[in-house]
């Protein structure tokens, strides 16, 4: 029951969020503003670079200590997931910086 749970009602509640937040992304970079906000988009735009630099080292990291020390094959983060993640760190970056400078 539990499993059946999962697969029906949060997954579909993770997929729909991350095309939110993704589309959500895509409209705020796109959308003209004055200086404060296009400096408020710069500040988000560097932090999510900075995190995504994070991410991807780390799974390359991940994937060299399975490939090297282990002997294992591994794959890479999934292109949505990453596409993802990259979408929530700037969500919340964003949101930090309208916060800290008000937009």
């Amino acid at each position: 029951m539990e499993t059946t749970t999962l697969v029906v009602y949060i997954l579909p509640a993770v997929f729909a969020a991350s095309i939110a937040l993704i589309v959500v992304m895509l409209v705020s970079l796109a959308k003209q503003g004055d200086e404060r906000r296009r400096a408020i988009l710069d500040k988000a735009c560097v932090s999510t670079f900075y995190i995504t630099l994070g991410i991807l080292a780390a799974d390359a990291i991940r994937s060299a200590i399975l490939v090297f020390i282990d002997g294992r094959e591994c794959s890479a983060i999934p292109s949505f997931t990453l596409l993802a993640l990259i979408a929530a760190a700037f969500a919340a970056a964003l949101a930090v910086f309208k916060r800290k400078y008000g937009d």
